[in-house]
Protein backbone atom coordinates (compact mmCIF):
# COMPACT_ATOMS: atom_id res chain seq x y z
CA UNK A 1 0.00 0.00 0.00
CA UNK A 2 2.85 2.45 0.50
CA UNK A 3 3.89 2.22 -3.07
CA UNK A 4 0.53 3.84 -3.65
CA UNK A 5 0.96 6.59 -1.14
CA UNK A 6 1.45 9.17 -4.00
CA UNK A 7 -1.71 7.84 -5.97
CA UNK A 8 -3.69 10.18 -3.95
CA UNK A 9 -1.98 13.59 -4.61
CA UNK A 10 -1.46 12.57 -8.72
CA UNK A 11 -5.16 12.32 -8.82
CA UNK A 12 -5.44 15.66 -6.96
CA UNK A 13 -2.58 17.23 -9.59
CA UNK A 14 -4.92 16.18 -12.62
CA UNK A 15 -8.43 17.25 -11.34
CA UNK A 16 -6.90 20.54 -10.24
CA UNK A 17 -5.22 20.82 -13.27
CA UNK A 18 -8.27 19.83 -15.82
CA UNK A 19 -10.28 22.13 -13.36
CA UNK A 20 -8.01 25.10 -13.87
CA UNK A 21 -8.10 24.18 -17.28
CA UNK A 22 -12.05 24.52 -17.72
CA UNK A 23 -11.69 28.01 -15.43
CA UNK A 24 -9.32 30.29 -17.53
CA UNK A 25 -9.75 28.62 -21.47
CA UNK A 26 -10.93 31.64 -23.46
CA UNK A 27 -9.87 34.20 -20.38
CA UNK A 28 -9.53 38.14 -20.89
CA UNK A 29 -6.85 38.71 -18.52
CA UNK A 30 -7.06 42.39 -19.47
CA UNK A 31 -11.09 42.59 -18.17
CA UNK A 32 -10.13 40.28 -15.19
CA UNK A 33 -7.97 41.91 -13.81
CA UNK A 34 -9.95 45.21 -13.84
CA UNK A 35 -12.53 43.37 -12.09
CA UNK A 36 -10.08 42.24 -9.44
CA UNK A 37 -8.74 45.96 -8.80
CA UNK A 38 -11.93 47.13 -8.42
CA UNK A 39 -12.37 44.86 -5.17
CA UNK A 40 -13.66 46.63 -1.92
CA UNK A 41 -10.98 46.15 0.78
CA UNK A 42 -14.03 45.96 3.05
CA UNK A 43 -15.40 43.41 1.11
CA UNK A 44 -12.82 41.15 1.47
CA UNK A 45 -12.03 41.73 5.15
CA UNK A 46 -15.91 40.66 5.61
CA UNK A 47 -15.41 37.28 3.57
CA UNK A 48 -12.61 36.70 5.55
CA UNK A 49 -14.40 37.03 8.77
CA UNK A 50 -17.22 35.00 7.51
CA UNK A 51 -14.31 32.35 6.51
CA UNK A 52 -13.84 31.78 10.06
CA UNK A 53 -16.90 32.01 10.76
CA UNK A 54 -18.18 29.86 9.32
CA UNK A 55 -15.90 27.62 11.18
CA UNK A 56 -16.87 28.74 14.88
CA UNK A 57 -20.40 27.85 13.92
CA UNK A 58 -19.28 23.97 12.37
CA UNK A 59 -17.27 23.65 15.34
CA UNK A 60 -19.98 24.82 17.91
CA UNK A 61 -22.44 22.34 16.10
CA UNK A 62 -20.44 19.63 16.24
CA UNK A 63 -20.44 19.58 19.85
CA UNK A 64 -24.12 19.41 20.34
CA UNK A 65 -24.27 16.49 17.87
CA UNK A 66 -21.80 14.40 20.03
CA UNK A 67 -23.41 11.78 22.61
CA UNK A 68 -22.27 12.46 26.06
CA UNK A 69 -20.84 9.62 28.10
CA UNK A 70 -18.13 9.11 30.56
CA UNK A 71 -14.43 10.63 30.25
CA UNK A 72 -15.44 12.79 27.00
CA UNK A 73 -15.74 15.94 26.88
CA UNK A 74 -16.54 18.63 23.77
CA UNK A 75 -13.72 20.92 24.36
CA UNK A 76 -11.23 22.53 21.43
CA UNK A 77 -14.19 21.46 19.01
CA UNK A 78 -13.85 24.65 17.16
CA UNK A 79 -9.80 24.24 17.13
CA UNK A 80 -9.83 20.09 15.60
CA UNK A 81 -12.80 21.79 13.28
CA UNK A 82 -9.92 24.43 12.01
CA UNK A 83 -7.13 22.07 11.89
CA UNK A 84 -9.21 19.53 9.52
CA UNK A 85 -10.33 21.84 7.60
CA UNK A 86 -6.44 23.35 6.83
CA UNK A 87 -5.07 20.14 6.02
CA UNK A 88 -8.04 19.68 3.63
CA UNK A 89 -6.98 22.60 2.22
CA UNK A 90 -2.63 21.61 1.88
CA UNK A 91 -3.41 17.87 1.34
CA UNK A 92 -5.52 15.47 -0.93
CA UNK A 93 -7.68 13.19 -0.63
CA UNK A 94 -9.64 14.73 2.34
CA UNK A 95 -7.11 13.67 4.77
CA UNK A 96 -8.22 16.62 6.83
CA UNK A 97 -11.87 14.53 7.70
CA UNK A 98 -9.66 11.91 9.13
CA UNK A 99 -7.35 14.43 11.08
CA UNK A 100 -10.42 15.63 13.14
CA UNK A 101 -11.62 12.12 13.37
CA UNK A 102 -8.73 11.30 15.40
CA UNK A 103 -8.03 14.29 17.44
CA UNK A 104 -11.62 13.95 18.48
CA UNK A 105 -10.49 10.23 19.68
CA UNK A 106 -7.27 11.64 20.92
CA UNK A 107 -7.81 14.39 22.96
CA UNK A 108 -11.63 14.39 23.55
CA UNK A 109 -11.74 11.10 24.53
CA UNK A 110 -14.25 9.56 22.47
CA UNK A 111 -13.92 5.87 20.77
CA UNK A 112 -13.22 5.49 17.09
CA UNK A 113 -16.78 3.96 15.94
CA UNK A 114 -18.30 7.60 17.81
CA UNK A 115 -15.31 9.99 16.19
CA UNK A 116 -15.64 8.24 12.56
CA UNK A 117 -19.84 8.13 13.06
CA UNK A 118 -20.70 11.96 13.88
CA UNK A 119 -17.91 13.37 11.38
CA UNK A 120 -20.15 11.17 8.56
CA UNK A 121 -23.21 12.58 10.55
CA UNK A 122 -22.26 16.02 10.10
CA UNK A 123 -21.72 15.51 6.64
CA UNK A 124 -24.67 14.24 6.36
CA UNK A 125 -26.58 17.10 8.38
CA UNK A 126 -24.47 19.34 5.35
CA UNK A 127 -25.56 17.67 2.56
CA UNK A 128 -29.74 17.88 3.74
CA UNK A 129 -28.97 21.64 4.42
CA UNK A 130 -27.33 22.02 1.03
CA UNK A 131 -29.50 20.34 -0.82
CA UNK A 132 -32.60 22.40 1.24
CA UNK A 133 -31.04 25.48 0.35
CA UNK A 134 -30.29 24.79 -3.25
CA UNK A 135 -33.77 23.70 -3.87
CA UNK A 136 -35.52 26.48 -2.49
CA UNK A 137 -33.33 28.79 -4.11
CA UNK A 138 -34.18 27.73 -8.11
CA UNK A 139 -37.65 27.44 -6.76
CA UNK A 140 -37.44 31.24 -5.83
CA UNK A 141 -35.62 31.99 -9.07
CA UNK A 142 -36.41 32.76 -12.79
CA UNK A 143 -36.04 29.45 -15.12
CA UNK A 144 -32.61 29.05 -15.82
CA UNK A 145 -32.40 28.09 -19.42
CA UNK A 146 -28.81 25.94 -20.05
CA UNK A 147 -29.58 26.52 -24.04
CA UNK A 148 -27.09 23.49 -24.27
CA UNK A 149 -24.15 25.76 -22.21
CA UNK A 150 -21.65 23.23 -22.55
CA UNK A 151 -19.97 22.09 -19.38
CA UNK A 152 -16.88 20.42 -20.50
CA UNK A 153 -16.10 19.40 -24.29
CA UNK A 154 -18.47 17.28 -25.44
CA UNK A 155 -20.78 17.46 -22.45
CA UNK A 156 -23.85 19.78 -22.25
CA UNK A 157 -27.29 20.28 -20.43
CA UNK A 158 -30.48 20.01 -21.58
CA UNK A 159 -32.33 23.73 -21.20
CA UNK A 160 -34.25 24.61 -17.94
CA UNK A 161 -33.26 21.28 -16.11
CA UNK A 162 -32.89 22.56 -12.35
CA UNK A 163 -36.21 22.67 -11.53
CA UNK A 164 -37.03 19.36 -12.16
CA UNK A 165 -33.35 18.63 -10.14
CA UNK A 166 -34.32 21.05 -7.60
CA UNK A 167 -37.91 19.36 -7.17
CA UNK A 168 -35.70 15.85 -6.69
CA UNK A 169 -33.96 17.30 -4.26
CA UNK A 170 -36.16 18.88 -2.07
CA UNK A 171 -38.43 15.24 -2.23
CA UNK A 172 -35.47 14.16 -0.92
CA UNK A 173 -34.75 16.35 2.01
CA UNK A 174 -38.65 15.31 3.01
CA UNK A 175 -38.05 11.50 3.46
CA UNK A 176 -34.81 12.35 4.82
CA UNK A 177 -37.13 14.56 7.51
CA UNK A 178 -39.56 11.70 7.70
CA UNK A 179 -36.74 9.51 8.36
CA UNK A 180 -35.61 11.23 10.59
CA UNK A 181 -38.43 11.47 12.49
CA UNK A 182 -39.81 7.94 12.50
CA UNK A 183 -35.92 6.92 14.02
CA UNK A 184 -36.99 9.61 16.84
CA UNK A 185 -40.03 7.91 17.79
CA UNK A 186 -39.59 4.36 16.97
CA UNK A 187 -35.50 3.52 17.91
CA UNK A 188 -36.06 0.39 18.51
CA UNK A 189 -38.10 -0.85 16.00
CA UNK A 190 -35.45 0.33 13.27
CA UNK A 191 -32.77 -0.83 15.17
CA UNK A 192 -34.42 -4.02 15.20
CA UNK A 193 -34.53 -4.38 11.42
CA UNK A 194 -31.04 -3.58 11.27
CA UNK A 195 -30.22 -6.34 13.55
CA UNK A 196 -32.62 -8.74 11.64
CA UNK A 197 -29.72 -7.31 8.41
CA UNK A 198 -26.85 -8.44 10.80
CA UNK A 199 -27.67 -11.57 11.73
CA UNK A 200 -27.20 -12.44 8.02
CA UNK A 201 -23.16 -11.92 9.29
CA UNK A 202 -21.29 -14.90 10.70
CA UNK A 203 -21.80 -15.03 14.43
CA UNK A 204 -18.17 -13.41 15.70
CA UNK A 205 -18.48 -10.94 12.68
CA UNK A 206 -22.23 -9.53 13.67
CA UNK A 207 -21.36 -9.07 16.92
CA UNK A 208 -19.04 -6.55 16.31
CA UNK A 209 -21.00 -4.82 14.30
CA UNK A 210 -23.43 -4.71 16.38
CA UNK A 211 -20.70 -3.28 19.28
CA UNK A 212 -19.93 -0.56 16.52
CA UNK A 213 -23.44 0.26 15.52
CA UNK A 214 -24.53 1.12 18.71
CA UNK A 215 -21.56 3.08 18.95
CA UNK A 216 -22.10 4.93 15.40
CA UNK A 217 -25.86 5.01 16.44
CA UNK A 218 -25.37 7.40 19.26
CA UNK A 219 -23.81 10.03 16.84
CA UNK A 220 -27.75 10.59 16.48
CA UNK A 221 -29.21 10.98 19.74
CA UNK A 222 -29.69 14.00 19.83
CA UNK A 223 -32.46 13.55 17.58
CA UNK A 224 -34.43 12.92 20.38
CA UNK A 225 -34.06 16.60 21.90
CA UNK A 226 -36.56 18.84 20.35
CA UNK A 227 -33.53 21.80 21.68
CA UNK A 228 -30.40 19.44 19.98
CA UNK A 229 -32.48 19.44 16.62
CA UNK A 230 -33.35 23.07 17.18
CA UNK A 231 -29.75 24.19 17.84
CA UNK A 232 -28.21 22.11 15.29
CA UNK A 233 -31.00 23.38 12.67
CA UNK A 234 -29.89 27.16 13.31
CA UNK A 235 -26.28 26.18 13.56
CA UNK A 236 -26.26 24.34 10.25
CA UNK A 237 -28.22 27.57 8.60
CA UNK A 238 -25.60 29.89 10.27
CA UNK A 239 -22.53 27.67 9.32
CA UNK A 240 -23.80 27.66 5.55
CA UNK A 241 -24.79 30.85 4.76
CA UNK A 242 -21.61 32.16 5.35
CA UNK A 243 -20.23 31.20 1.60
CA UNK A 244 -23.47 32.59 -0.17
CA UNK A 245 -22.81 35.89 1.96
CA UNK A 246 -19.20 35.79 0.97
CA UNK A 247 -20.17 35.52 -2.74
CA UNK A 248 -22.70 38.48 -2.15
CA UNK A 249 -20.74 40.79 -0.05
CA UNK A 250 -17.91 40.48 -3.15
CA UNK A 251 -20.51 41.01 -5.66
CA UNK A 252 -21.24 44.03 -4.12
CA UNK A 253 -24.66 43.73 -5.73
CA UNK A 254 -26.69 43.99 -2.50
CA UNK A 255 -30.40 42.99 -3.32
CA UNK A 256 -32.24 40.34 -1.73
CA UNK A 257 -32.39 38.06 -5.24
CA UNK A 258 -28.74 38.18 -5.37
CA UNK A 259 -28.19 36.40 -1.84
CA UNK A 260 -30.55 33.63 -3.97
CA UNK A 261 -28.38 33.48 -6.66
CA UNK A 262 -25.49 33.64 -4.36
CA UNK A 263 -27.14 30.11 -2.78
CA UNK A 264 -27.58 29.05 -5.86
CA UNK A 265 -23.98 29.02 -6.86
CA UNK A 266 -23.06 27.27 -3.45
CA UNK A 267 -24.64 24.51 -4.88
CA UNK A 268 -22.36 24.07 -7.58
CA UNK A 269 -19.22 24.57 -4.97
CA UNK A 270 -20.46 21.92 -2.57
CA UNK A 271 -20.56 19.31 -6.12
CA UNK A 272 -16.58 20.95 -6.94
CA UNK A 273 -15.58 20.54 -3.11
CA UNK A 274 -16.72 17.10 -2.86
CA UNK A 275 -14.45 16.18 -5.53
CA UNK A 276 -12.34 14.76 -2.79
CA UNK A 277 -8.44 14.26 -4.66
CA UNK A 278 -7.45 17.85 -5.33
CA UNK A 279 -6.04 19.79 -2.15
CA UNK A 280 -8.07 22.79 -1.41
CA UNK A 281 -11.04 21.75 -3.91
CA UNK A 282 -8.81 24.01 -6.56
CA UNK A 283 -9.53 23.34 -9.80
CA UNK A 284 -12.83 21.45 -9.54
CA UNK A 285 -14.51 24.28 -7.73
CA UNK A 286 -13.72 26.95 -9.61
CA UNK A 287 -14.79 25.39 -12.86
CA UNK A 288 -18.11 24.82 -11.10
CA UNK A 289 -18.69 27.88 -9.49
CA UNK A 290 -17.62 29.65 -12.75
CA UNK A 291 -19.98 27.26 -14.67
CA UNK A 292 -22.86 28.96 -11.99
CA UNK A 293 -22.30 32.47 -12.50
CA UNK A 294 -22.31 31.70 -16.28
CA UNK A 295 -25.84 30.46 -16.17
CA UNK A 296 -27.05 33.34 -13.64
CA UNK A 297 -25.99 35.20 -17.03
CA UNK A 298 -22.63 37.01 -15.42
CA UNK A 299 -20.11 38.27 -17.46
CA UNK A 300 -17.44 35.80 -17.59
CA UNK A 301 -14.55 37.81 -16.04
CA UNK A 302 -16.46 39.43 -13.55
CA UNK A 303 -17.50 35.86 -12.55
CA UNK A 304 -13.99 34.83 -12.52
CA UNK A 305 -12.88 37.28 -10.25
CA UNK A 306 -15.46 36.78 -7.77
CA UNK A 307 -14.51 32.98 -8.05
CA UNK A 308 -11.12 33.76 -7.72
CA UNK A 309 -11.36 35.92 -4.70
CA UNK A 310 -14.20 34.18 -2.62
CA UNK A 311 -12.20 30.58 -3.04
CA UNK A 312 -8.52 32.29 -2.76
CA UNK A 313 -9.71 34.54 0.47
CA UNK A 314 -11.64 31.36 2.21
CA UNK A 315 -8.57 29.40 1.55
CA UNK A 316 -6.13 31.59 3.10
CA UNK A 317 -8.50 32.78 5.91
CA UNK A 318 -9.54 29.07 6.77
CA UNK A 319 -5.80 27.98 6.74
CA UNK A 320 -4.37 30.60 8.99
CA UNK A 321 -7.57 29.98 11.40
CA UNK A 322 -6.01 26.01 11.07
CA UNK A 323 -2.46 26.97 11.54
CA UNK A 324 -3.42 29.53 14.61
CA UNK A 325 -4.48 26.25 16.40
CA UNK A 326 -2.13 23.88 14.86
CA UNK A 327 0.85 25.83 16.66
CA UNK A 328 -1.32 27.30 19.77
CA UNK A 329 -1.81 23.43 20.96
CA UNK A 330 1.98 22.61 20.36
CA UNK A 331 0.79 19.78 17.01
CA UNK A 332 3.33 19.04 14.58
CA UNK A 333 3.19 17.47 10.94
CA UNK A 334 3.96 13.88 11.89
CA UNK A 335 1.26 13.82 14.81
CA UNK A 336 -1.56 14.33 11.96
CA UNK A 337 -0.24 12.50 8.88
CA UNK A 338 0.78 9.28 10.82
CA UNK A 339 -2.03 8.74 12.17
CA UNK A 340 -2.50 5.66 14.58
CA UNK A 341 -5.99 2.86 13.93
CA UNK A 342 -8.51 4.40 15.80
CA UNK A 343 -10.03 2.35 18.79
CA UNK A 344 -13.32 1.09 18.62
Amino acid sequence: MKRLAWLPTVIGILFATGGLWFFFKGMDPAALLLHLRHSSPWAIIAAALLSIISLYFRGKRWAVMLPAGKGRHTKGLVSITAIGFMVNNILPARIGEAVRMYLLWKKNGFSGAVSVGSVVVERMVDTFFYGLLFGIAVMILPPIRTQGLPLFPGLTVAPDPFRQIAAIILLGCGAAVIAAAWYSFYPAKVRRMLGVVLNILPASFGAKMRRLGREIFSSIDWLFSGKKCLAITGLSLATLICFPLIIFVLAGDFHAIALVKAIFVQGFAVVGAAIPFAPGFVGTLHALVLQAFLLLGTERANAMAITILCHGISYIASTAFGFYFFFKDGMSLKEITTQPTLDS
